[in-house]
């Protein structure tokens, strides 16, 4: 029986793929019933077999081309380096990645070129290819430096054999050699990457419900510890007499800094679920996603480290009667913030608070005009607004955006900090891209040294957050 081709073998890969979606949507949310959990390991298996078939035939073809590019060379006297183009099979071999003396960046691009390639061919399980690549394309573009680290990151965690080792990691199965010697080239601290198609940190998977600060702040990916800035007050200019000295109009700079603080997250789970759940490594990536966007919610609203919004706007604007929320604080506020900042300043309240804000009109604009207090679209900073009932509470308060955030206090009492308005372009969140899983084999009992069935996986990232100019904002404290 003749060998199957290369191309019989990718057609066959796609279909192992199609199938297995076709399972994961039928049994969205639930175990897989026996015939169809045999299925699925089959499947896995042929398709792991199939594309270590496939990435050691086109590896062969391409040393076979430049062994034939390298005697055409010698034949026609030309000295010079070239690159060799990667076939599809070996975009995540970096051993193919060339290093030129004459052109110290070029190994840079190629990991580029190859890591878009990887996002091209990815699935992603918490999102729609579409969206997940359009946002990983994005990090990638801000956030790789130029040795192409981050492109390195993504080849070694997107790596088909690296997925797989990792799935198998997170259940505590054993690997196969491949996926050892892949896997083995990510853990110098101790832990695993999270495949970048899983990775909160890069395909940036929140949607803002509870957390609207990564809609209207300032974002930065960063592959270093802390994100150094310049900013400045402005020049002010002036119209002098004629013949007259210029006054001296040069600007004062500061020079901000974001640290990226450690979070972490402990998921303790029985050794039953690890054996017979088939997308519980997937499913606790995005329930790991999901408890990073509810601690930054209330981290990036009233946090010291990182620094929230409402410790770091220290502009204070005080209610005319202690404890009480009145009309004329809302025009108060937007009157002290300075116009400079003004014009892409966007609210940021609890949804109490705004609601609250809302009962002003009880007179068809007596107090604020019941258009400026509508569900829909302001002047401000972000995007278009969601309605009521689409998870994404927003308003237009005096024209400007406003953003419910759970993690601002929805207690109005006197002493608290209710409200901030400002340009959000001036409060800064720097992610360290990158979320690391350890798994723990077996947890012991507290009141002895014996197990008790159960594995635990660490996860742990990096982010930070602070205001950039102060004068930016003003808090509305009751």
């Amino acid at each position: 029986m003749a060998a199957l081709t290369i191309e019989e073998r990718e057609a066959r890969l796609k279909e192992i793929q199609a199938r297995l979606e076709e399972i994961d949507s039928e049994f969205a949310g639930e175990a897989l019933p026996p015939d169809r959990h045999e299925e699925w390991n089959r499947l896995r298996d042929e398709q792991r077999e199939q594309q270590d078939t496939v990435d050691e035939l086109r590896k062969r073809q391409a040393q076979v081309a430049e062994n034939d590019k390298r005697e055409e060379s010698r034949e026609s006297g030309a000295h010079f380096n070239t690159f060799t183009r990667k076939s599809e099979g070996d975009i995540y071999d970096l051993t193919q990645i060339r290093v030129s003396m004459d052109d110290p960046y070029g190994a840079a691009r190629q990991l580029k070129d190859n890591a878009l390639r990887a996002i091209e061919r990815s699935h992603f399980p918490s999102m729609d290819k579409e969206t997940a690549q359009t946002n990983v394309e994005s990090v990638l573009a801000k956030a790789d430096d130029e040795t192409g680290s981050l492109s390195r990151r993504l080849l070694l965690t997107g790596n088909p054999q690296y997925v797989s080792g990792w799935s198998k990691y997170m259940k505590g199965q054993p690997r196969s050699a491949s996926e050892e010697r892949v896997m083995s080239l990510t853990s110098a601290s101790g832990g695993y990457g999270v495949p970048f198609q899983l990775d909160p940190t890069i395909i940036l998977s929140s949607d803002g419900a509870i957390n609207p600060f990564r809609q209207i702040a300032r974002v930065e990916q960063i592959n270093v510890e802390t994100w150094q800035g310049i900013s400045s007050a402005g020049v002010t200019a002036s119209f002098d007499t004629e013949l007259t000295e210029v006054s001296d109009d040069s600007m004062t700079l500061a020079q901000p800094s974001v640290s990226a603080s450690m979070a972490r997250a402990y998921v303790p789970f029985s050794i039953e679920i690890g054996m017979d759940y088939p997308g519980w490594a997937g499913q606790v990536a995005m329930a790991i996603s999901d408890a990073k966007d509810v601690l930054e919610a209330s981290q990036f609203a009233t946090g010291t480290t990182p620094q929230g919004i409402i410790t770091g706007a220290t502009g204070v604007v005080t209610a005319g009667t202690r404890g009480s929320i009145t009309s004329g604080d809302v025009y108060s506020i937007e009157a002290a913030l300075p116009p400079r900042f003004l014009q892409r300043a966007s609210w940021v309240a609890s949804r109490v608070t705004l609601q609250k804000f809302r009962q002003f009109d009880t007179a068809g604009g007596a107090q604020l005009w019941i258009q400026n207090l509508q569900y829909g679209l302001g002047r401000g900073g972000g995007g278009s607004l969601g309605s009521p009932t689409d998870g994404r509470v927003g308003y237009a308060l005096l024209g400007w955006n406003a953003y419910a955030a759970s993690g601002i206090t929805s207690t109005l009492t006197t002493g608290n900090k209710v409200a901030v308005l400002g340009d959000f372009s001036q409060f800064l969140i720097a992610d360290r891209v990158g979320l690391s899983v350890e798994y723990v084999p077996h947890l012991l009992s507290t009141g002895g040294p014996f197990p008790r069935g159960g594995r635990a996986y660490f996860a742990y990232w990096r982010t930070g957050s602070g205001v950039l100019v102060t004068n930016a904002f003003r808090t509305y404290l009751l």
